[in-house]
């Protein structure tokens, strides 16, 4: 192995150190608070009735199973931050199809892919990072997917495998192809991606491996699992006509109403998920007009042209049904790759891998068309938003490279930020745990007085922090649900907060 390739390993090797650290952190200062508090060591009967009755996903049959138990444990601060971490490291393969190299745009995208991870508004981190029942259903969800596409990944970026390491793909992608297919609903949207990548394979007489076959068969059965579960209809019954959609109704809508249900889908998406892309969007936009030197127009007339495509998507975005700013974003961003395919075949390359981001979001918000989803479930919109925010850095530092003052600045604000808003979130989540504490404590304080009505402060749970979690807290209700889960926790005949 040659120097430059150990200094790459070492810089992933310290990545992977920081980020584990970080999250081992976080999961051991967190209390045990929410769903957690109601399940024990259930076993498998558990896992059957959840499979029948209510969720059918793989990450909730190993919750209801042992995983509640697990994360009041010792050994899952250990065992869930190694997870956190494999997810960070799954995510930058997938965007980038290798390990984070010693290089500025490298490291600086790793950085910028785990706070992003903190900071998307649109996602929740706290949910899915370190609480109990969020990481079983959405964190280790996501580390059995992304794993199993990692070999996806580097094929389709033309990385040749051994026979052994084939042979080892097509026994090992079957077991973990139903796995990952079992781990979410939105396993659709890659069984869709796939069967088009397929044909374009065939169509292309490219040779196929038997691994990518079998995984993908695998992939299929795990999801038909999971979709065809009776918990899952019994589940969608709990919802309302006005965010869930049953698989029959939808079939037996016609035209008018289905095209309405289809743009009712795309406007209940959070609004900040249209916001992002027009933003990175623009940003791009503006970088590549600042930096293509190979466009037959002056600087002011790209630029121009820069600003009323930006004024078009901001219209579309603000008076037009959100599906219409899909469209057009994509549009301008076909146009422009169409454009540049001879004049700069960076920039023409660039537009296309963020027209295939947008198109793959639009698939991803479409999938939600039966039910609408709550922020936890929303990884993969940030996935898609962060590639956006990737594909702008590494334009910016491949134009850079040439400029050290440019290269060190992006560099340092990249640096900067991850710093100061890991540090930000690393205190919100200590004062959380220090408020939980003084809450326990005074609930023994007044158990000890013989009240066994306790009233705490609404306080306790509320953080600075917008990412901290989207559970469900103790109410002003006594009697609602979680309040009675935590007054048997605690050993009160009822809790409150005021």
């Amino acid at each position: 192995m040659n120097s430059d390739k150990q200094a790459d390993y070492r810089c992933s090797l310290i990545l992977l150190i920081l980020v584990y650290v970080f999250l081992f952190f976080l999961n051991v200062i967190f209390p045990r608070q929410s769903d957690d508090l109601g399940i024990s060591l259930g076993g498998i009967q558990a896992a059957v009735n959840s499979y029948n009755t209510w969720n059918a996903r793989l990450g909730e049959l190993l919750l209801v199973s042992f995983g509640s138990y697990l994360s009041a444990s010792f050994y899952f601060a250990f065992i869930n931050a190694f997870i956190g971490t494999g997810v960070v490291l799954l995510s930058f393969v997938l965007l980038f199809g290798r390990l984070p190299q010693k290089t500025f745009t490298d490291i600086a995208s790793f950085l910028i892919l785990f706070t992003f991870f903190m900071f998307d508004p649109v996602f929740c981190f706290g949910s899915v990072f370190y609480w109990g029942a969020g990481t079983f259903n959405y964190l280790w969800g996501w580390f059995f997917i992304l794993l199993f596409l990692a070999p996806y990944s580097l094929f389709w970026r033309n990385k040749t495998f051994s026979p052994k390491t084939s042979l080892l793909f097509a026994i090992g992608e079957i077991p973990l192809g139903i796995a990952a297919g079992w781990s979410s609903e939105f396993c659709i949207v890659f069984i869709f991606l796939a069967c088009v990548s397929f044909i374009y394979l065939l169509a292309k007489k490219a040779k196929i491996p038997l691994w990518y076959i079998t995984g993908l068969l695998a992939f299929t059965i795990g999801w038909v699992i999971l979709f065809s579960s009776p918990g899952l209809r019994v589940r969608g019954q709990h919802y309302g006509d006005d965010t869930y959609m049953s698989l029959s109704r939808l079939m037996s809508l016609n035209l008018f109403d289905l095209l309405k249900w289809i743009s009712n889908t795309f406007n209940r998406t959070d609004m900040v998920v249209y916001y992002e892309n027009f933003c990175y969007i623009s940003i791009f936009l503006f970088l590549v007009a600042a930096f293509c030197r190979n466009l037959k127009m002056s600087r002011v007339k790209g630029f121009g042209l820069v600003i009323l495509m930006i004024g078009l998507m901001f219209l579309s975005l603000r008076l037009l049904p959100r599906l219409c700013f899909l469209f057009l974003a994509l549009f301008i961003c076909l146009s422009c790759a169409a454009w540049l395919r001879k004049e700069n075949q960076l920039e023409a390359r660039l537009f296309w891998t963020i027209a295939g981001v947008l198109f793959v979001e639009s698939i991803f918000i479409g999938a939600t068309i039966l039910v609408e989803i709550p922020r936890r479930a929303s990884f993969q919109y940030t996935l898609s938003n962060v590639s956006l925010i990737l594909i702008c850095m590494t334009y910016y530092f491949q134009m850079s490279s040439g400029k050290k003052k440019l290269l060190s600045l992006g560099f340092i604000g990249c640096l900067s930020f991850s710093l100061i808003f890991s540090v930000f979130v690393g205190f919100e989540c200590m004062d959380m745990h220090n408020k939980w504490v003084s809450m326990v404590a005074d609930i023994e304080n007044e158990k000890q007085k013989g009240n066994t009505a306790v009233v705490v402060d609404k306080n306790t749970f509320i953080s600075r922090y917008w990412n901290y979690g989207d559970w469900a807290n103790i109410s002003d209700n006594p009697d609602s649900w979680p309040n009675d889960v935590y007054a048997a926790y605690f050993g009160l005949k009822s809790i409150r907060a005021k």
